[in-house]
């Protein structure tokens, strides 16, 4: 199967899910390989919300840019990343096109 992300896009989906479920005693979703099931889902019974993902990839960068004068997200230090993901700013924060459907999983 052809990827669906980008080097950049996957990179900057990495660090995301990495910062959002972070390896402790148990692993995170790097170690369980989230990015592999995001893809798959996406490329399969999902692909209607592929779209969204890129969107709010692109919206993390813009994000990056906007606050810290990042190039990327991929480029923030973790905290810097940590407050881009905060809840708060990227539902109903001023984000206008980045609602909390977007970080809703619809696969329950």
């Amino acid at each position: 199967m052809a990827s669906l992300f980008d080097s950049h896009q996957r990179s900057t989906l990495e660090a995301a899910t990495g910062r959002i479920i972070p390896a402790d005693r148990d692993p995170g979703a790097l170690d369980a390989g989230v990015i592999d099931y995001i893809e798959n889902t996406l490329a399969t019974y999902e692909a209607e919300h592929a779209p969204l993902y890129a969107d709010g990839i692109q919206e993390l960068g813009r994000l990056a840019h906007e606050r810290f004068g990042s190039a990327a997200f991929i480029q923030l230090s973790a905290d810097q990343q940590d407050q881009i993901l905060d809840a708060r700013d990227m539902i109903g924060g001023g984000v206008d096109n980045w609602g909390q459907e977007n970080w809703t999983c619809n696969a329950y």
